[in-house]
């Protein structure tokens, strides 16, 4: 979440807090969900073209490394900016700068990292995930209930919003159970991180106190969340099958051995039975 680079830790609020104001606080949302869902959609598009051109797919594998390694330190580069240089983003052409070349370090980040696995097994949690954003786009801009409210109405909209489309989802793929299961999990709990998220910064509970015009910086944020999230989880799953794989190969291994073992002391009692 907002915590998780350490640029937002939990603070006491200002004496004037800008998202203070109803309207201020409405406006404030709707773009950095706007902006959020962009960035997020932009970043699949790898993954769209490695699904619908398998070709493309397996050569990426191939060389994957040495897109993701520049990747990697452009991330860390920016991330230290936004750690102890932030107030850079207030110039109009940095901020745009480096919202771009953010997302496209997340996006060769969270290629590479499912280059392993069949492109809708990213697209399928993520493409949910975007369309559960552009309906909180439409309900933060009408809707009374705000994020941040005593009363979590918007979270509750939200699940409500997911439990309904993997209940679609139920009914029309019910031989994917499994998967339907672990796509709700994974779509509800990024759901719960973006609202937290953003209801940690209209509250003013960061460290680094938002103006009401700092929406691109505040998307980026949460947009780093959201992907570093299921790069984790997806970097976990690679790692568990591997294991298994050798766990399944050393089993192998020794049957091998076994079964030789019991041809030689079949052939050898066989010999002595016939001397």
């Amino acid at each position: 979440m907002c915590c998780f680079f350490n640029i937002a830790c939990c603070t006491r609020p200002r004496q004037e807090n800008p998202f203070a104001n109803p309207r201020v606080k409405r406006r404030f949302i709707w773009r950095v969900l706007l902006l959020l869902d962009i960035s997020l959609i932009v970043s699949l598009l790898p993954l769209v073209l490695f699904w619908s051109y398998p070709p493309l797919h397996l050569y990426i594998i191939e060389v994957a490394f040495f897109f993701a390694v520049p990747a990697l330190l452009a991330f860390i580069i920016v991330q230290a900016i936004l750690c102890f240089a932030i107030k850079i983003f207030r110039h109009k052409i940095f901020r745009i700068s480096f919202f771009i070349v953010w997302i496209i370090v997340h996006s060769i980040l969270i290629s590479a990292s499912a280059i392993w696995y069949h492109p809708l097994t990213v697209l399928v949690p993520c493409g949910t995930m975007a369309f559960v954003i552009l309906a909180m786009i439409v309900y933060s801009k009408f809707a009374p209930w705000q994020i941040g409210q005593k009363i979590p109405v918007a979270y509750l909209f939200a699940v409500g919003l997911v439990m309904i489309i993997h209940a679609i989802l139920f009914f029309c793929f019910q031989e994917f159970l499994l998967y339907v299961l672990l796509n709700f999990v994974l779509v509800l709990v990024l759901t719960v991180v973006v609202l937290v998220d953003i209801e940690l910064i209209v509250r003013d509970k960061t460290r680094h106190k938002f103006g009401k015009h700092e929406y691109i910086l505040a998307s980026m944020i949460v947009f780093r969340d959201v992907i570093w999230i299921v790069i984790i989880i997806i970097i976990v799953l690679t790692a568990s099958r591997r294991c298994n794989c050798l766990s399944g190969g050393d089993t192998g291994d020794n049957s091998t051995v076994e079964s030789t073992s019991k041809s030689s002391t079949v052939v050898s009692s066989s010999s002595e039975f016939s001397s």
